[in-house]
């Protein structure tokens, strides 16, 4: 039997779905580029696998049901309410789904030259489905009838035991270890939770982007609908690894030579890191903001805003011998600042290129979260002075027009798995000054 034909042998209903899934996995190949929807359909019965499971553990008197209504042929007239009548539904969709999913599958892939139809004098021919079409309606509904079993509170205590930890050994290490650290403890969260901290990681781009898959996944539905599951994420990593990628990128396999020209890279970094210069600018940083309480935010702010007013002073001075001390070491703390902003924006490029080269930089622990902290600490405050008291652009427009390392090195020092307190960093703009805190020379 061809592995493109489905046969269901079972009605227990959890057997049942198990066997969707398999096909699903098994025909990947056949269906990966050319039926998009079959990601979302695949994780639906993912998820209603797992509710169904925990059903049959706390209330084996409707599952017994459950296995009569398939064996039925889901014509029993019972009627039921709330929860138990969507998983009815769901059960109904899950098996049309599965059954035109594998005719569009068989059609494809059907080498054989049609024959002719014969015609008949005595009755019209039956019109041909359009199983393609009748699959995207079922893979909706199974998404409306999913999202509403998601946000109903009552079957939360059936899926209390899909915690976080039982994934670990299914999912890749790095998507793992993602999603415990950005995202927590919780199975599910909303879309828009997962892309942000994706995108500020491994950025937009790249052959599979979030909004194409966002679609895969959602389709046109709305808001109330793009909540994003650890089921989700187990079928996306299965299909496109993690960070996501297209499968000519998965079937590249790191070279011995390609690892060697990577480490060529991490290694040149290090260099500049180490280099006498790179120590200079961050003694510069260091050393100005000497002899204030660093673990006070608006301290280390007005300190920042002291040196923008001084190095607004100093652009206008064309002299340099007509420069203060004050003046010369506000222009020593600029390029320390650009040039030290400038290395952490290169390791954060080679961060998002791939999956190799964050492993790289995660093997080494480079720069350390010490020093990417420290950077976040004394950088950040100075740059967002230079945009408010240098360039005289509103503080409004802060959040969106700050630099996007700061939001990246945000996202990758979050790890929700500890309790430990650690520094703010936040995207805001830092507190704006009070009228007369700094004053500029006549």
């Amino acid at each position: 039997m061809s592995i493109l034909t489905s046969r269901i042998t079972t009605n227990d209903p959890v057997l049942r779905l198990q066997e969707t899934i398999r096909y699903f996995e098994q025909t990947e190949k056949y269906w990966i580029s050319s039926v998009p929807k079959g990601y979302g359909f695949e994780r639906d019965c993912r998820l209603v696998q797992d509710i169904v499971r925990s059903l049959g553990e706390h209330d084996q008197r409707f599952y017994k049901y459950l296995e009569k209504y398939i064996k039925g042929g889901f014509k029993d007239r019972s009627t039921h309410h709330g929860d138990q009548e969507i998983i009815k539904r769901v059960l109904v969709a899950i098996s049309r789904g599965h059954l035109y999913f594998s005719k569009i599958l068989e059609e494809s892939n059907q080498h054989l030259v049609p024959q002719k139809p014969k015609k008949s004098f005595f009755r019209r021919s039956e019109p041909a489905i359009d199983y393609r079409t009748a699959f995207d309606i079922e893979a909706q509904n199974l998404r409306v009838e999913v999202a509403s079993l998601e946000q109903n509170r009552r079957f939360a205590a059936l899926t209390e035991k899909s915690v976080l930890n039982q994934f670990a050994d299914e999912l890749p290490i790095p998507a793992y270890e993602f999603w415990a650290k950005k995202l927590g403890s919780s199975v599910s969260v909303t879309w828009s939770e997962f892309a942000q901290a994706y995108v500020l990681l491994y950025g937009k781009g790249g052959p599979v982007k979030l909004a194409r898959i966002e679609g895969y996944l959602f389709g046109n539905s709305n808001g109330r609908l793009n909540i994003f599951t650890i089921y989700s994420f187990l079928t996306l990593t299965r299909h496109h690894g993690f960070p996501f990628a297209s499968s000519a990128e998965q079937s590249q396999d790191v070279t011995g030579g390609d690892r060697l020209d990577l480490a060529k890279v991490v290694i040149g970094l290090m260099d500049k890191f180490a280099s006498s210069v790179m120590q200079q600018n961050l003694l510069t940083l260091a050393h100005y903001y000497r002899g204030i309480d660093k673990t006070e935010s608006s301290a280390i702010e007005k300190r920042a805003d002291e040196w923008a007013v001084a190095r607004k002073e100093s652009r206008m001075i064309t002299d340099e011998n007509q420069k203060t001390e004050r003046h010369l070491e506000a222009d020593r703390v600029d390029f320390a600042r650009r040039s030290v902003s400038f290395f952490y924006q290169q390791y954060m490029v080679l961060w998002r290129v791939g999956q190799p080269q964050s492993d790289m930089l995660s093997e080494i622990d480079f720069p350390g979260k010490g020093r990417l902290r420290e950077f976040v600490a004394y950088c950040k405050p100075l740059d967002y002075a230079n945009f408010h008291y240098v360039l005289n652009l509103e503080p409004e427009r802060w959040p969106t027009a700050q630099p996007d390392v700061y939001r990246f090195l945000k996202q990758l020092l979050v790890d929700k798995t500890k309790d430990a307190p650690r520094l703010k960093m936040d995207t805001t703009a830092p507190s704006t000054p009070k009228p007369g805190m700094v004053k500029e020379n006549p």
